[in-house]
């Protein structure tokens, strides 16, 4: 009797936790091979939106890092590190030179050798972005890929912080994945160690306002 029960539900098919089970694992299979062809494909790294953006192409401005707008950097820089309560206004020029000058300078990858991957800053329409991209090769392929964000500061007693509304790597939404939270994206995009300028710096900011294109901070 019971070897004819093995036999009945030998011929009858898998059960249907079986079937659950293998439709589960396919499906998280697929999720997972579609992240990591969206992480590896190719965004474009442009000075601005082209007039008509290509339906699912990922694009990265890179904010402006202009010298001759960035000449006030060196006495707003004094005056961030200082002591005395101040209000500053940056416009992205200003804030690439000091990043890339504490960065590249006196930067952990700068005291190891090693090449420094240095975030660039954005600010347009009342938004900042910050993100870098890289250059990869692989065999006889080359692509470039991205990791950027895009928000507003929030005011909150503790000190601004900075809220995330969108986050892509590569050309993977970050923010539309369960359990987004922007604070992780900034511990991702500046998971490197922070330079302790920039973070005495920061240390001393009461208030963030981002305006159509420049960064205002309230030091105290």
């Amino acid at each position: 009797m019971v070897y004819n029960k093995k036999i009945e539900r030998a011929s009858s098919g898998p059960g249907i936790f079986a079937i659950i089970f293998g439709a589960l694992l396919s499906l998280v299979l697929g999720v997972v091979l579609a992240m990591a062809y969206l992480v590896a494909k190719p965004v474009e790294v442009v000075k601005e939106l082209p007039k008509e953006p290509v339906k699912g192409v990922v694009y990265y401005i890179e904010g402006s890092s202009n010298s001759s707008k960035a000449r006030q950097w060196s006495r707003k820089r004094q005056m961030l590190v200082g002591t005395e309560p101040a209000e500053l206004v940056f416009v992205e020029d200003e804030l690439n030179a000091w990043i890339g000058s504490v960065m590249t300078q006196g930067g952990p990858e700068a005291k190891s050798g090693a090449a420094a991957i240095v975030p660039n800053v954005r600010i347009y329409n009342g938004t900042l972005q910050v993100g870098f991209s890289a250059m990869y090769e692989y065999l006889d392929t080359k692509w470039t890929t991205a990791l950027q964000t895009s928000g507003r500061f929030v005011n909150t007693p503790e000190g601004p912080r900075f809220s995330a509304d969108e986050a892509f790597f590569g050309s993977l939404p970050i923010h539309r994945l369960p359990g987004y939270d922007s604070f992780m994206i900034q511990e991702i995009i500046l998971g490197k160690e922070i330079p302790e300028e920039i973070r005495r710096a920061w240390n001393r900011v009461t208030e963030a306002t981002i305006d159509q294109n420049s960064l205002r901070l309230v030091l105290k």
